[in-house]
């Protein structure tokens, strides 16, 4: 099993602590708050390493749900999504077996809900939204457009068509405090005629999805994910597109935290906050230096997607698309988002695995920074509460695993 590491990985930090000296604390930078036009501008100076060690995840989990082989109920292969309930224990979708799963607080199986299937309360691609009122296990699928919402005790499920004018596709991103869920449109091909390898971010429109199925607010459109796009026409009357994914893509992240939407383009170190009503009532930013894309870069990813490469006769096709793929000018300027239960919003940063584990920055409900922090290498989070921090672990064998580890919110 992989070992778990100390966190936050800072070497400067972490050697002037084993100097038995504790490390000079520098002070902490402050946001600089103003109002334009009644929306509230928050503008963070670049945290340095201020705030590093404020906060800190344990180096070693607290509790580990998963196993290689053996019982089913404790194989994942692609969990989509997991969070701790009310009495400690956790929901876990996998994909894989199209399961929702109920564990106790020590990660001994309780229950399952639904099942595959088109009736009511099953269901086919599963993917976790999120917990509404408390316990309430919100899932969607994608295959048949509805939401089905459990009890997490299994006693009752309801199921909703998603419906009305536009085309809605739930994200993971959390529920809002009135129970609506968070989605989007579905990007559109680039009008033109035929092309190759060019660049396309298309348009798509964020709305939330009420309990009934019926579309709630429209927050707006932002620019949907990067990737690489061809045309070309195959008769008279038909056309044949293609869409690539693209190395360094930006994609747009967001996060539902009690009445407020986050949502963020990755252009810049900029995040839209709005109110469950639709109303942008914030944008948080952040001084945050983009990274170009150098060729010192591109060499590095293929010499990662060389080391992946198991089988010698596929090597040439991984340096052809490499060699042949549609780079941006820039790494984007974070990954994703998190809200956690306290409604702080927690932004990964975007950083390329062979470098390290990504950076963490924690936003207080006003949008000031307040600590900035690692995740224990290769975990990938799926929920964060008061004193927790839950996600998903693989061991050398790529097995999946469900690791809590305990969270130390220190004060600024």
């Amino acid at each position: 099993m992989k070992p778990a590491h100390l966190v936050p990985l800072w070497p400067a930090l972490l050697a002037a602590c084993s100097s038995g000296a504790p490390p000079a604390r520098e002070a902490l930078p402050t946001a600089d708050v103003r109002d334009s036009a009644g929306i509230t501008i928050v503008e963070n100076p670049a945290p340095g390493t201020a705030f590093d060690g404020l906060w800190r995840v344990a180096g070693e989990p607290s509790v580990s749900i998963g196993k290689v082989t053996g019982d089913p109920l404790y194989e994942f292969t692609r969990v989509d999504g997991a969070a701790r309930l009310s009495d400690g224990g956790f929901v876990v979708v996998d994909l894989t077996g199209a399961s929702v799963r109920i564990f106790d607080p020590t990660g001994v199986f309780v229950r399952s809900l639904g099942g595959r299937g088109e009736g009511p309360g099953e269901f086919n691609m599963p993917a976790f939204i999120g917990l509404d009122g408390g316990d309430t296990v919100v899932v969607s699928d994608a295959s048949q457009r509805r939401i089905t919402r459990y009890s997490a005790d299994g006693s009752s499920a309801r199921t909703a068509p998603i419906r009305g004018d536009l085309p809605l596709y739930p994200v993971r991103a959390g529920v809002l405090s009135d129970g609506a869920v968070i989605a989007h449109t579905p990007g559109h091909e680039a009008p033109g005629e035929e092309y190759d390898n060019v660049l396309q971010r298309a348009p798509i429109t964020w709305a939330s999805v009420r309990t009934d199925g019926s579309t709630g607010v429209v927050f707006g459109t932002i620019p949907g994910g990067e990737a690489s796009i061809g045309r070309s026409r195959t008769g008279p009357d038909f056309w044949f597109t293609y869409t690539r994914s693209i190395p360094f893509a930006k994609e747009p992240a967001a996060a539902a935290s009690r009445d407020r939407l986050y949502l963020g383009t990755a252009d810049t170190f900029e995040i839209l906050v709005f109110d469950q009503d639709g109303s942008l009532t914030r944008i948080i930013r952040m001084d945050h230096p983009l990274r170009p894309v150098t060729e010192d870069l591109k060499e590095a990813l293929l010499d990662a997607a060389l080391d992946r490469q198991t089988d010698p006769s596929g090597e040439a096709g991984v340096r052809t698309y490499y060699r042949d793929a549609y780079y941006p000018d820039f790494l984007p300027a974070y990954r994703s988002f998190r809200a956690d239960a306290l409604g702080y919003l927690w932004v990964q940063g975007y950083r390329p695995s062979w470098e390290g584990p990504p950076i963490w920055t924690v936003f207080d409900p006003e949008g000031r920074t307040v600590a900035r922090l690692a995740m224990p290498d290769g975990l990938t989070v799926t929920d964060i509460g008061g004193d927790y921090v839950l996600g998903v672990e693989r061991d050398e064998m790529d097995v999946q695993f469900l690791r809590l580890y305990g969270l130390s919110r220190g004060e600024p």
